[in-house]
């Protein structure tokens, strides 16, 4: 069954400015939450809590930068249209617009944000079980930004998953979306964003250091299938 995720729930925060000396990690600790609560309510300098990939594409070129977009499958030209093409719906199918990555991490900046908005204080341990809880330890979040959708029923067509280290496939364990992103643009076309949501427990051997291969089909019916590149030791 596929879940409506309100966005208040969900990432992307204004604090996300600079870059964080923390990776990644499959479960959180409690003095990784404290950072986390303490940059939120600016008594420390803001720490990285998701990652984005950019999939718009400027001068010929993905925004994301190079090495971030490849091939998984499917001829040379899938890229290339892309790249060409880009909001050409009608002759290629929508488009992934951007990809994030998030975990627990930004889940306690969320928590402490909102804390913060209302004029509360939040502990870390709080912040840490709260997550915790929405996130189950191992849980990364991928949110898919798509345009260009004939039907808004087609974001199912998606088929999102990560490659393993040794070429193996993992599936998302839940699907979902959020509800108020899903509108119809000026051209007609549907667009909104989709989460997936993975257990890494079950990817071994994944390095936090390193990048994590995301693979993504979109609903049109050819054999492009694409491979983006995540840095896992760029947020929290």
């Amino acid at each position: 069954m596929m879940i409506a995720v309100k966005p208040r729930h969900l990432l992307l925060s204004g604090l996300l400015l600079s870059a964080s000396a923390l990776a990644w990690v499959p479960a959180l600790n409690l003095k990784t939450a404290a950072t986390i609560v303490n940059s939120a309510y600016g008594r420390i300098a803001p720490v990285k809590t998701s990652l984005t990939l950019n999939l718009q594409v400027k001068g010929g070129a993905f925004a994301a930068g190079p090495g971030a977009v490849s091939l998984f499958s499917g001829p040379k030209t899938c890229l290339t249209d892309w790249i060409k093409h880009p909001t050409d719906y009608a002759a290629y199918g929508s488009r992934p617009t951007s990809i994030a990555l998030a975990g627990q991490g930004n889940y306690v900046l969320l928590q402490a944000q909102t804390a913060r908005n209302n004029f509360a204080n939040i502990t870390p341990a709080a912040a840490l079980a709260k997550a915790k809880a929405a996130l189950p330890d191992g849980t990364l979040r991928i949110f898919v930004s798509i345009a260009g959708l004939p039907h808004k029923f087609e974001r199912n067509a998606y088929n999102v998953a990560l490659l393993g280290p040794k070429r193996q496939i993992l599936h998302p364990k839940q699907i979902s979306y959020v509800s108020g992103t899903w509108k119809k643009a000026s051209n007609g076309l549907w667009g909104g964003t989709m989460i997936y949501a993975f257990d890494l427990a079950n990817m071994p051997n994944l390095d936090p250091l390193g990048n994590l291969t995301i693979l993504l089909r979109t609903e049109a019916a050819n054999s492009c299938a694409y491979e983006f590149q995540a840095d896992l030791a760029k947020f929290i």
